[in-house]
């Protein structure tokens, strides 16, 4: 299944025990498949601003949310001052960027996702041992 939410939390995962690699790729609105995703956007507001910036009805949907192997999730992350109730438009020295992050059916198993040179998973993700890398999309 592929979601659309205003933020992410590891809670999210069924069973941490069971991540071993998570794809976190930044991207731009264009990348989010209008007729293929759920709404679970938490904040009125902010999903009324993603239905306008989008293109597309962005439902308000607080709903709590369990991604199971193979699951999408698009974030729209706010980054700026507290949004204002009632907002319509991001505030002056606002904006939302905007990621994929996936749990992959099957990792790399020669790296598990380290940039080895022979991964197509190639991006920002985490490690079993919790350790970041950025190796560019």
């Amino acid at each position: 299944m592929n979601y659309l939410s205003n933020a992410f939390s590891l809670n999210m995962f069924r069973n941490m025990d069971d991540v071993q690699f998570l794809r976190i790729k930044s991207i731009t609105p264009k990348d989010i498949p209008s007729k293929e995703v759920i709404s679970v956007v938490g904040h009125k507001d902010m999903a009324t601003i993603l239905s306008d910036m989008l293109g597309f009805e962005v439902a308000y949907n607080r709903a709590s949310l369990s991604l199971n192997d193979g699951d999408i999730i698009y974030v729209a992350q706010y980054v700026g001052p507290r949004l204002p109730e009632g907002a319509t438009i991001l505030p002056e020295n606002a904006e939302i960027k905007f990621f994929e992050i996936k749990l992959p059916h099957n990792p790399c198993k020669t790296c598990y996702g380290l940039d080895c040179g022979l991964c197509h998973l190639k991006a920002f993700g985490f490690a079993g041992n919790g350790k970041p890398w950025f190796t560019g999309a």
